[in-house]
């Protein structure tokens, strides 16, 4: 579900899942936590508008 944004090169492989991925510079790590937000409320949102 996460690699769903294939968009994005060095997040495309759930590389932030693996433990011997490499670090993250600030800058990656402030789009993905964009990204999971983003992602989240969508959830909710779909959620929220079927149930």
């Amino acid at each position: 579900m996460i690699n769903a944004v294939s968009g994005v090169p060095w997040y495309s492989e759930g590389t932030a899942m693996h433990r011997n991925a490499p670090a993250l510079t600030p800058n990656q790590r402030a789009w993905v936590s964009v990204l999971a937000t983003a992602l989240t409320l969508m959830l909710v949102v779909v959620l929220g508008a079927l149930g």
